[in-house]
């Protein structure tokens, strides 16, 4: 999970708002695998993930953000966030599933190559 999350702050996502409310993705997908093949380069000279774990990476980015979003709508519910900090990380989550629809299996053939 951690190499998920570090994929995802550090490649995917292009900034956050001061508050870390608004998450923008990169839009360029050069951009992406870019930052993505520094990444795992780094990460691989110290950790070498399996090929399941590899290949469980979609999935493993969704359900970081399915966590993100739990955590969110509890803090609404307990009157510390609003509807709209909810309704922006479902929206966020949104992006990210359509992007892994559309690159998903790039993005584990590109780590795969590298494991």
């Amino acid at each position: 999970m951690d190499f998920a999350v570090g994929i995802e702050h550090f490649c995917m996502v292009d900034h956050f708002d001061q508050l870390g409310m608004r998450v923008t993705y990169r839009d360029r997908l050069e951009a992406i695998w870019q930052l993505l093949d520094a990444f795992a380069a780094g990460y691989f000279e110290h950790i070498q993930p399996s090929r399941r774990e590899v290949e469980a990476l979609p999935a493993l980015l969704l359900r970081r953000r399915i966590v993100v979003n739990l955590h969110w709508a509890g803090r609404w519910r307990v009157g510390l966030a609003t509807e709209s900090d909810v309704r922006e990380r479902l929206d966020a989550t949104f992006r990210l599933t359509n992007w892994l629809e559309e690159h998903g299996d790039a993005l584990v053939g590109r780590l795969l190559d590298r494991a």
